[in-house]
């Protein structure tokens, strides 16, 4: 991945802070005509946060927003596809995997690239990258439809 310059330090016990009641939460909203027109997952470091579930995810991505517990959050919008995923490391088997990152990720176009926040520990890193080659320099699976613009939006924002 290429850095395009934003590195933003936040609390190294980021992951542990509890921030407000949408704080660790994704919040969709569809471009569809029937409901549902947004959904807002539960608490992504305890929970599901129902990202496979087709029934949830069955129109185009309009907005994907993520809140931080520190009065921010990521928000992206007319993207050609968006993508969210958690890397943890340690025992899988055994239960004893630990939360390293969370990661959303934007598909661009025109053009065939993925911006990608990737919030860990001590940071959140915002990069680019081809498409294919955004985790680590290969490419993620669960990708989901957007709504296409010729301006993406991918910014950190106040949330109040």
């Amino acid at each position: 991945m290429q850095s395009f310059g934003s590195l933003i330090t936040v609390p190294k016990n980021i992951l542990e802070i509890e921030g407000n009641n949408l704080s660790w939460r994704i919040r969709i909203r569809f471009e569809s005509k029937v409901p549902p027109h947004e959904y807002i997952s539960p608490d992504i470091r305890y929970n599901n946060p129902g990202w496979a579930n087709q029934e949830i995810f069955n129109a185009p991505i309009k907005s994907f927003e993520f809140f931080l517990p520190i009065k921010q959050k990521i928000y992206m919008e007319g993207m050609k596809d968006y993508n969210f995923f958690i890397e943890a490391i340690g025992d899988m088997i055994r239960s004893k995997a630990k939360i390293d990152s969370f990661w959303f990720c934007g598909h661009t176009f025109p053009g065939n690239f993925v911006i990608s926040w990737k919030v860990k520990q001590g940071v959140i890193e915002k990069k680019m990258s081809l498409f294919g080659k955004e985790y680590y320099n290969t490419a993620s699976a669960g990708w989901k439809q957007g709504v296409v613009s010729m301006y993406p939006i991918a910014i950190i924002m106040p949330t109040e």
